[in-house]
Protein backbone atom coordinates (compact mmCIF):
# COMPACT_ATOMS: atom_id res chain seq x y z
CA UNK A 1 0.00 0.00 0.00
CA UNK A 2 1.05 3.57 -0.84
CA UNK A 3 2.27 6.21 1.49
CA UNK A 4 -0.55 7.85 -0.08
CA UNK A 5 -3.31 5.27 0.12
CA UNK A 6 -1.93 4.89 4.20
CA UNK A 7 -2.20 8.37 4.83
CA UNK A 8 -5.91 8.44 3.60
CA UNK A 9 -6.72 5.47 5.14
CA UNK A 10 -5.81 6.74 8.51
CA UNK A 11 -7.40 10.51 8.07
CA UNK A 12 -10.72 8.39 7.43
CA UNK A 13 -10.69 5.70 10.19
CA UNK A 14 -9.76 8.93 12.39
CA UNK A 15 -12.46 11.19 10.70
CA UNK A 16 -14.80 7.54 11.17
CA UNK A 17 -13.70 7.60 15.21
CA UNK A 18 -14.18 11.42 16.00
CA UNK A 19 -17.58 11.05 14.05
CA UNK A 20 -18.74 7.59 16.13
CA UNK A 21 -17.48 9.51 19.91
CA UNK A 22 -19.59 12.29 18.87
CA UNK A 23 -22.55 10.87 18.67
CA UNK A 24 -23.05 9.66 22.08
CA UNK A 25 -21.69 13.06 23.29
CA UNK A 26 -24.06 15.20 21.16
CA UNK A 27 -27.13 12.71 22.08
CA UNK A 28 -26.42 13.01 26.00
CA UNK A 29 -25.41 17.21 25.40
CA UNK A 30 -28.51 17.48 23.64
CA UNK A 31 -30.77 15.77 26.70
CA UNK A 32 -29.03 18.18 28.91
CA UNK A 33 -29.46 20.84 26.65
CA UNK A 34 -33.41 20.42 26.55
CA UNK A 35 -33.86 18.84 30.32
CA UNK A 36 -36.78 20.18 31.77
CA UNK A 37 -35.96 22.84 34.40
CA UNK A 38 -31.91 22.00 34.15
CA UNK A 39 -29.89 25.12 34.16
CA UNK A 40 -27.03 24.38 32.19
CA UNK A 41 -24.12 25.93 30.95
CA UNK A 42 -26.26 27.52 28.13
CA UNK A 43 -26.46 31.49 28.25
CA UNK A 44 -29.31 32.95 29.25
CA UNK A 45 -30.50 33.61 25.30
CA UNK A 46 -30.04 30.10 24.25
CA UNK A 47 -31.77 29.02 27.27
CA UNK A 48 -34.94 31.26 26.89
CA UNK A 49 -34.88 30.10 23.23
CA UNK A 50 -35.48 26.21 24.92
CA UNK A 51 -37.69 27.10 27.69
CA UNK A 52 -39.93 29.41 25.82
CA UNK A 53 -41.04 25.98 23.24
CA UNK A 54 -40.39 23.35 26.15
CA UNK A 55 -42.11 24.70 29.37
CA UNK A 56 -46.06 25.51 30.03
CA UNK A 57 -46.32 29.34 31.15
CA UNK A 58 -49.30 31.87 30.16
CA UNK A 59 -47.39 34.88 31.95
CA UNK A 60 -43.72 36.27 31.40
CA UNK A 61 -41.11 37.60 34.40
CA UNK A 62 -39.09 39.49 31.62
CA UNK A 63 -35.89 42.13 32.62
CA UNK A 64 -32.24 42.58 33.45
CA UNK A 65 -30.62 41.61 36.55
CA UNK A 66 -33.50 43.66 38.44
CA UNK A 67 -35.68 40.75 37.72
CA UNK A 68 -33.29 37.72 37.79
CA UNK A 69 -34.20 36.71 41.85
CA UNK A 70 -37.88 36.79 41.68
CA UNK A 71 -39.45 33.64 42.51
CA UNK A 72 -42.09 31.89 39.74
CA UNK A 73 -44.16 30.75 42.46
CA UNK A 74 -44.62 33.83 44.17
CA UNK A 75 -46.05 35.99 40.95
CA UNK A 76 -48.23 32.73 40.72
CA UNK A 77 -49.81 33.30 44.06
CA UNK A 78 -50.49 36.67 43.89
CA UNK A 79 -51.31 36.80 40.38
CA UNK A 80 -53.13 33.41 39.29
CA UNK A 81 -50.50 32.32 36.67
CA UNK A 82 -48.11 30.24 35.59
CA UNK A 83 -45.21 32.66 35.10
CA UNK A 84 -41.79 31.55 33.22
CA UNK A 85 -38.61 33.95 33.61
CA UNK A 86 -37.12 34.72 30.82
CA UNK A 87 -34.50 37.52 31.66
CA UNK A 88 -30.85 37.79 30.56
CA UNK A 89 -28.84 39.92 32.42
CA UNK A 90 -27.87 43.86 31.23
CA UNK A 91 -30.52 43.14 28.92
CA UNK A 92 -31.74 46.00 27.01
CA UNK A 93 -34.98 47.19 25.30
CA UNK A 94 -35.18 45.68 21.97
CA UNK A 95 -33.71 42.18 23.71
CA UNK A 96 -36.65 42.23 26.10
CA UNK A 97 -39.31 43.08 23.28
CA UNK A 98 -37.79 40.23 21.29
CA UNK A 99 -38.13 37.70 24.00
CA UNK A 100 -41.65 38.75 24.78
CA UNK A 101 -43.18 38.27 21.29
CA UNK A 102 -40.62 35.19 21.05
CA UNK A 103 -42.56 33.53 23.98
CA UNK A 104 -46.15 34.87 22.56
CA UNK A 105 -45.39 32.80 19.59
CA UNK A 106 -45.76 29.75 21.25
CA UNK A 107 -47.85 30.52 24.20
CA UNK A 108 -50.79 33.14 24.82
CA UNK A 109 -49.55 35.42 27.59
CA UNK A 110 -51.91 36.79 30.17
CA UNK A 111 -49.63 38.83 32.28
CA UNK A 112 -45.98 40.25 31.93
CA UNK A 113 -43.74 41.52 35.02
CA UNK A 114 -41.28 44.29 33.40
CA UNK A 115 -38.67 46.00 35.66
CA UNK A 116 -38.78 49.55 33.73
CA UNK A 117 -35.18 50.42 34.06
CA UNK A 118 -34.37 54.45 33.50
CA UNK A 119 -30.62 54.33 34.25
CA UNK A 120 -29.50 51.51 32.11
CA UNK A 121 -28.34 54.25 29.82
CA UNK A 122 -24.82 54.74 31.72
CA UNK A 123 -21.52 54.84 29.64
CA UNK A 124 -20.90 51.22 28.06
CA UNK A 125 -24.57 50.64 27.85
CA UNK A 126 -27.58 51.37 25.10
CA UNK A 127 -31.25 51.13 25.84
CA UNK A 128 -32.28 50.19 22.41
CA UNK A 129 -29.57 48.29 20.82
CA UNK A 130 -31.43 47.33 17.99
CA UNK A 131 -28.44 46.21 16.27
CA UNK A 132 -27.60 43.67 18.87
CA UNK A 133 -30.64 41.11 17.46
CA UNK A 134 -28.07 40.37 15.00
CA UNK A 135 -25.69 38.78 17.81
CA UNK A 136 -29.17 37.41 19.66
CA UNK A 137 -29.71 34.57 17.76
CA UNK A 138 -32.87 33.17 20.07
CA UNK A 139 -35.29 33.06 17.24
CA UNK A 140 -32.44 30.69 15.54
CA UNK A 141 -31.72 28.61 18.72
CA UNK A 142 -35.47 27.73 18.89
CA UNK A 143 -36.15 27.11 15.44
CA UNK A 144 -32.58 24.65 15.49
CA UNK A 145 -32.42 23.97 19.18
CA UNK A 146 -30.21 20.78 17.94
CA UNK A 147 -28.07 23.37 17.11
CA UNK A 148 -27.05 24.00 20.48
CA UNK A 149 -24.79 21.02 21.50
CA UNK A 150 -23.18 20.28 18.05
CA UNK A 151 -20.45 22.95 18.39
CA UNK A 152 -19.70 21.28 21.81
CA UNK A 153 -20.41 17.60 20.63
CA UNK A 154 -16.98 17.20 19.09
CA UNK A 155 -14.69 18.89 21.57
CA UNK A 156 -12.46 17.59 24.54
CA UNK A 157 -14.99 19.47 27.12
CA UNK A 158 -18.26 18.42 25.65
CA UNK A 159 -16.69 14.90 25.84
CA UNK A 160 -16.01 15.53 29.54
CA UNK A 161 -19.69 17.15 30.13
CA UNK A 162 -21.27 14.91 28.69
CA UNK A 163 -19.86 11.79 30.77
CA UNK A 164 -20.54 14.04 34.18
CA UNK A 165 -23.98 14.14 33.13
CA UNK A 166 -24.59 10.87 31.95
CA UNK A 167 -22.93 9.39 35.64
CA UNK A 168 -25.27 12.24 37.06
CA UNK A 169 -28.67 11.15 35.38
CA UNK A 170 -27.36 7.15 36.54
CA UNK A 171 -26.47 7.99 39.69
CA UNK A 172 -29.86 9.97 40.44
CA UNK A 173 -27.61 13.32 41.41
CA UNK A 174 -29.31 15.40 38.95
CA UNK A 175 -32.50 17.75 40.08
CA UNK A 176 -34.48 19.66 38.29
CA UNK A 177 -33.78 23.99 38.83
CA UNK A 178 -37.11 25.02 39.55
CA UNK A 179 -38.97 27.77 37.45
CA UNK A 180 -37.78 30.18 40.90
CA UNK A 181 -34.07 29.00 40.82
CA UNK A 182 -33.80 30.03 37.00
CA UNK A 183 -31.09 32.78 36.57
CA UNK A 184 -31.58 33.28 40.83
CA UNK A 185 -27.97 34.62 41.18
CA UNK A 186 -29.20 35.70 44.21
CA UNK A 187 -28.32 31.75 45.09
CA UNK A 188 -24.59 32.96 44.55
CA UNK A 189 -24.62 36.12 45.51
CA UNK A 190 -24.76 37.32 48.99
CA UNK A 191 -26.25 40.79 49.85
CA UNK A 192 -25.99 42.77 52.83
CA UNK A 193 -24.52 46.33 54.23
CA UNK A 194 -20.67 44.64 54.25
CA UNK A 195 -21.02 43.67 50.94
CA UNK A 196 -22.76 46.91 49.51
CA UNK A 197 -19.80 49.07 50.92
CA UNK A 198 -17.22 46.86 49.50
CA UNK A 199 -18.43 47.42 46.38
CA UNK A 200 -18.96 51.16 46.41
CA UNK A 201 -15.28 51.91 48.18
CA UNK A 202 -14.21 49.74 45.19
CA UNK A 203 -16.27 51.46 42.48
CA UNK A 204 -16.92 55.31 41.66
CA UNK A 205 -20.49 55.94 41.25
CA UNK A 206 -21.87 56.43 37.88
CA UNK A 207 -21.52 60.14 36.50
CA UNK A 208 -25.14 60.50 34.29
CA UNK A 209 -25.61 64.00 32.88
CA UNK A 210 -29.71 63.60 32.29
CA UNK A 211 -29.88 66.15 29.57
CA UNK A 212 -32.24 66.84 26.13
CA UNK A 213 -30.19 64.58 24.19
CA UNK A 214 -30.70 61.78 27.03
CA UNK A 215 -33.91 62.27 27.61
CA UNK A 216 -35.03 62.10 23.81
CA UNK A 217 -32.65 59.08 22.84
CA UNK A 218 -34.35 57.01 26.03
CA UNK A 219 -37.82 58.50 26.09
CA UNK A 220 -37.73 57.29 21.98
CA UNK A 221 -36.34 54.06 22.93
CA UNK A 222 -39.46 53.56 25.82
CA UNK A 223 -41.65 54.60 23.14
CA UNK A 224 -40.08 52.79 20.12
CA UNK A 225 -39.72 49.08 22.47
CA UNK A 226 -41.92 49.28 25.11
CA UNK A 227 -45.12 51.40 24.62
CA UNK A 228 -45.20 49.61 20.76
CA UNK A 229 -45.06 46.29 22.88
CA UNK A 230 -48.08 46.70 25.38
CA UNK A 231 -49.96 47.99 22.08
CA UNK A 232 -49.66 45.19 20.37
CA UNK A 233 -50.43 42.97 22.53
CA UNK A 234 -53.49 44.56 24.57
CA UNK A 235 -54.80 41.27 25.78
CA UNK A 236 -51.65 40.98 27.74
CA UNK A 237 -51.48 42.66 31.44
CA UNK A 238 -48.38 44.59 31.36
CA UNK A 239 -47.03 45.55 35.19
CA UNK A 240 -43.95 47.72 34.85
CA UNK A 241 -41.64 49.02 37.99
CA UNK A 242 -39.10 51.61 38.75
CA UNK A 243 -36.80 48.91 40.58
CA UNK A 244 -36.11 50.53 44.11
CA UNK A 245 -32.34 51.26 43.32
CA UNK A 246 -30.23 52.35 46.89
CA UNK A 247 -30.06 55.61 47.51
CA UNK A 248 -26.06 56.08 46.11
CA UNK A 249 -27.05 55.19 43.25
CA UNK A 250 -28.15 58.75 42.58
CA UNK A 251 -24.68 59.90 43.83
CA UNK A 252 -24.04 61.86 40.60
CA UNK A 253 -27.22 62.86 39.36
CA UNK A 254 -29.48 65.92 39.23
CA UNK A 255 -32.61 65.49 41.05
CA UNK A 256 -34.89 67.84 39.41
CA UNK A 257 -33.45 67.13 35.20
CA UNK A 258 -33.91 63.09 36.56
CA UNK A 259 -37.43 64.09 38.07
CA UNK A 260 -38.26 65.45 34.39
CA UNK A 261 -37.05 62.93 32.88
CA UNK A 262 -39.02 60.68 34.52
CA UNK A 263 -42.21 62.21 34.22
CA UNK A 264 -41.69 62.00 30.73
CA UNK A 265 -41.50 58.16 30.86
CA UNK A 266 -44.29 57.65 33.32
CA UNK A 267 -46.68 59.81 31.02
CA UNK A 268 -45.60 57.54 27.90
CA UNK A 269 -47.89 54.69 29.57
CA UNK A 270 -50.74 57.50 30.75
CA UNK A 271 -54.24 55.99 29.30
CA UNK A 272 -53.18 53.09 28.17
CA UNK A 273 -55.27 50.46 29.86
CA UNK A 274 -52.96 47.43 29.95
CA UNK A 275 -50.52 49.10 31.94
CA UNK A 276 -49.94 48.81 35.18
CA UNK A 277 -46.94 51.58 36.28
CA UNK A 278 -45.41 50.76 40.30
CA UNK A 279 -42.98 53.31 41.83
CA UNK A 280 -40.92 51.26 44.23
CA UNK A 281 -38.13 53.75 44.30
CA UNK A 282 -40.31 56.17 46.65
CA UNK A 283 -40.28 52.97 49.33
CA UNK A 284 -37.34 54.62 50.83
CA UNK A 285 -37.56 52.32 54.18
CA UNK A 286 -36.14 50.02 51.35
CA UNK A 287 -33.42 51.85 49.17
CA UNK A 288 -32.12 53.63 51.90
CA UNK A 289 -31.00 50.13 54.33
CA UNK A 290 -27.82 49.08 52.55
CA UNK A 291 -28.45 45.89 54.17
CA UNK A 292 -30.73 45.05 51.36
CA UNK A 293 -28.54 45.40 48.31
CA UNK A 294 -25.20 43.93 47.01
CA UNK A 295 -24.60 47.45 45.16
CA UNK A 296 -25.73 50.31 44.45
CA UNK A 297 -27.99 48.95 41.90
CA UNK A 298 -29.08 45.19 43.17
CA UNK A 299 -31.14 44.54 45.99
CA UNK A 300 -31.38 40.90 47.84
CA UNK A 301 -34.18 38.66 46.21
CA UNK A 302 -36.03 39.36 49.60
CA UNK A 303 -36.82 42.69 48.32
CA UNK A 304 -37.89 40.76 44.74
CA UNK A 305 -40.62 39.11 47.17
CA UNK A 306 -41.35 41.89 48.85
CA UNK A 307 -42.07 43.90 45.46
CA UNK A 308 -44.70 40.87 44.36
CA UNK A 309 -46.51 41.21 47.56
CA UNK A 310 -47.19 44.79 47.08
CA UNK A 311 -48.66 44.17 43.21
CA UNK A 312 -52.06 43.44 45.38
CA UNK A 313 -52.17 46.16 47.99
CA UNK A 314 -51.52 48.77 44.85
CA UNK A 315 -49.62 50.80 47.49
CA UNK A 316 -46.89 52.08 44.51
CA UNK A 317 -48.89 52.17 41.68
CA UNK A 318 -48.82 55.61 40.09
CA UNK A 319 -52.03 57.17 39.28
CA UNK A 320 -52.94 60.57 38.08
CA UNK A 321 -54.12 61.59 41.17
CA UNK A 322 -50.60 60.61 42.76
CA UNK A 323 -48.20 60.96 40.10
CA UNK A 324 -47.08 64.16 40.77
CA UNK A 325 -46.96 63.49 45.35
CA UNK A 326 -44.90 60.97 44.23
CA UNK A 327 -42.59 62.97 41.89
CA UNK A 328 -42.21 65.38 44.41
CA UNK A 329 -41.60 63.12 47.35
CA UNK A 330 -38.97 61.61 45.47
CA UNK A 331 -37.12 64.93 44.31
CA UNK A 332 -37.13 65.99 47.79
CA UNK A 333 -35.44 62.93 49.13
CA UNK A 334 -33.19 62.95 46.62
CA UNK A 335 -31.99 66.53 46.68
CA UNK A 336 -31.75 66.23 50.87
CA UNK A 337 -30.16 62.98 50.64
CA UNK A 338 -26.61 63.02 52.41
CA UNK A 339 -24.89 61.01 49.77
CA UNK A 340 -21.13 62.09 51.44
CA UNK A 341 -22.38 60.94 55.26
CA UNK A 342 -23.39 57.97 53.97
CA UNK A 343 -20.34 57.10 51.90
CA UNK A 344 -18.01 58.33 54.59
CA UNK A 345 -19.65 55.85 57.16
CA UNK A 346 -19.06 53.08 55.17
CA UNK A 347 -15.31 54.14 54.63
CA UNK A 348 -15.23 54.19 58.14
CA UNK A 349 -16.96 51.42 58.99
CA UNK A 350 -15.40 48.78 56.09
CA UNK A 351 -12.87 50.60 54.78
CA UNK A 352 -9.47 49.06 55.09
CA UNK A 353 -7.82 50.51 58.10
Amino acid sequence: MSERKKFLLALALTVFFVILSAVPTYAVLHRKANYPGLLSNMPEREYNAVIAKTQEYDALILGTSMSECFKCSELDRQMDCRSLKMTVNGANLAEIRFMAEYAAKFKKIKLALIDFHLLLHVPGFDMSCDHNLKLFPMEHYGKYSYLIPLKRAFSISGMAEALDFAKDIRKGRIKETSRDDIYNWGLRRPCGEKYFAADVLSKKAPQINIDDTFRKKTINNFRKHLLELVKAYPDTKFILFFPPNSALQYSNIDAAEYIKYKRQAIELFAGVKNVELYDFQTAFDITDNFENFKDREHYSPAINSWIISNLGKKEYLITPQNQERLLSELQAHLQNYDHNAAYKRLKEKYGRK
